[in-house]
């Protein structure tokens, strides 16, 4: 048997994990970056409709 079948199979298999973790990692961006967007406009909400102290 050849070394070259295995070293194809590891270079694709390191490939498609390096590809999941990018993904996975994509994803969190994703949703820390929605959850800031949602916390700053929850704030301005807030601010914008909070009734004025004299």
């Amino acid at each position: 048997m050849s070394s070259i079948p295995k070293e194809l199979e590891r270079k694709k298999l390191n490939e498609t994990l390096f590809t999941k973790a990018f993904q996975v990692a994509s994803y969190f961006i994703y949703e820390i970056r929605e959850l800031r967007r949602r916390l700053i406009g929850s704030r301005c909400t807030l601010v914008s409709y909070s009734p004025k102290l004299s």
